[in-house]
């Protein structure tokens, strides 16, 4: 396990490669993105409480944002709302997005930590058409906290972190555009899963089992990596418990780049 950088802004999350392969991390405590590359890193704000980050198949940049509860796009230096209801009805605040190869958004609408839960499960998954005219609810007000979304290398599975359950849930496409959920994973111990990001080779799930730092029931933190059937092949130990997000290198689909919350430190783990 290698420290890329540290003392980054705060709660950091998201880690991202843009089509360049230069690192991107979210900080939602400060409002700002962190661009890494050769050992040194540079930031700009973007206000609010950014959430995630990710970029499409041009190279734009797309932003979650708790505060603005909405998606928000990035285009010469401006920033501007795309999609902020469902409806009518204002999202929560999306929490975690992924692209598929087409061009479709999907992602998952919880608020911050908390805000949904057990007892008030009323998370939701959207998916948006990738001329961004179709927004369609793949699971509506039914979630414990969804948080870290992503897709297997073919596109053909939808994962959906579910915080509060402690498990990861699976959504296949029968047809095409109906989505069938199910669970994939259940966890015992700590909070739950914050974030999951698929091996783009060998489609293993690596996912960040999250807890709150300064518990007594889990001073370290680990991420799991998971077959594609939901089997458990390995637990990596990280020195702290607020694993939030993961990433794979676009050129080095080995290399696992890991934020970590409590010290504000990204990782870097080679995938055997």
């Amino acid at each position: 396990m290698q420290v890329v950088a540290s003392g980054l802004g705060s709660q950091i999350c998201s880690p991202v490669f843009d089509l360049k392969d230069t690192l991107h991390i979210v900080s939602t405590g400060t409002g700002e993105i962190f661009r890494i590359f050769d050992k040194k890193s540079q930031s700009f704000a973007v206000g609010g409480a950014p959430s995630c980050v990710r970029f499409n198949n041009e190279g734009e940049m797309y932003l979650g944002d708790f505060n603005h509860h909405a998606i928000l796009l990035q285009q010469e230096e401006e920033i501007t709302p795309l999609i902020r209801d469902y409806e009518g009805r204002s999202f929560k605040g999306p929490h975690s997005c992924c692209f598929d190869r087409l061009g479709s958004l999907y992602f998952t609408d919880s608020g911050p930590v908390g805000e949904t839960g057990l007892r008030d499960p009323r998370g939701s998954v959207f998916c948006v058409s990738p001329d961004g005219q179709l927004l369609q609810p793949l699971m509506l007000d039914t979630l414990a906290c969804p948080t870290g979304i992503a897709l297997s290398p073919d596109d053909s599975t939808l994962y959906v972190c579910e915080l509060m359950q402690n498990r990861i849930l699976r959504a296949v496409q029968r047809p095409t555009g109906v989505f069938h959920f199910s669970v994939f994973h259940q966890f015992s111990g700590g909070m739950g899963p914050m974030a999951v990001a698929v091996q783009p080779t060998t489609g293993n799930l690596y996912v960040a089992n999250y807890d709150f730092a300064g518990t007594h029931s889990s001073a370290v933190g680990y991420v799991t990596v998971l077959t594609p059937q939901g089997e458990q092949l390995e637990r990596i130990q990280m020195g702290a418990p607020e694993v939030t997000g993961l990433a794979f290198s676009r050129e080095q689909p080995n290399m696992l780049y890991i934020t970590e919350a409590s010290t504000n430190t990204v990782y870097r783990w080679e995938c055997h």
